[in-house]
């Protein structure tokens, strides 16, 4: 899925979720990429694309490096609510 369509789907969703409220969402993503990868630096652009896209409504917390353990344990955060996207 390329990156266009991946941020439109992600912004339909975040306009039905301001509907709901009007204070801004922050993002919460890990990956297992190295800080400066190519991998980190497309997820950089992606958080800066959303950022922009909503006027700052939407935040992207980047965690890069394993900063939040390795796959399985990024699963279990997925799981249980302490993050909202990761790279595998």
């Amino acid at each position: 899925m390329n990156m266009r369509r991946w941020l439109l789907i992600v912004s339909c969703f975040f306009t039905v979720s301001f509907a709901q409220t009007a204070s801004a969402v922050e993002l919460k993503c890990a990956s297992l990429a190295p800080q400066g990868s190519t991998y980190a630096k497309m997820f950089t652009k992606f958080a800066k694309t959303v950022e922009s896209a909503t006027g700052g409504q939407v935040k992207v917390q980047l965690y890069n490096g394993g900063v939040m353990g390795d796959e399985r344990d990024m699963y279990k955060k997925l799981q249980i609510g302490q993050l909202d996207c990761a790279g595998f």
